[in-house]
């Protein structure tokens, strides 16, 4: 899913998810943000385990992606499931669920 350069923004910060989903190897998470903000993007497993966190400051109005590859913060690969990615920026919070096969 490529990210237009310049591309208009939209009036609405949204998580919009991550594609392919579900994914094997690699999985491209895509957001809008309606301004200039601060986002946190987290990944949970199921069990609530916070296994990947990104902080990222003073990201531009418009559309935004970022790819995760399956692996924690040590850069261990996580084992075949469901997992949930949640987003902050400003009072904006969001998630959705990301299948991972292997």
């Amino acid at each position: 899913f490529p990210v237009e350069v310049g591309a208009k923004a939209s009036a609405e910060t949204l998580l919009q998810g991550n594609s392919p989903n579900p994914f094997s190897g690699k999985t491209q998470i895509r957001y809008n943000l309606s301004s200039t903000r601060n986002v946190t993007l987290e990944i949970y497993s199921l069990q609530g385990v916070l296994l990947r966190t990104w902080h990222l400051n003073a990201l531009q109005s418009g559309p935004h992606a970022l790819d995760w590859d399956g692996t924690d913060e040590t850069g261990n690969q996580v084992p075949a499931g469901v997992y949930t990615c949640r987003m902050q920026a400003g009072d904006y919070l969001g998630s959705c669920k990301m299948i991972l096969i292997r």
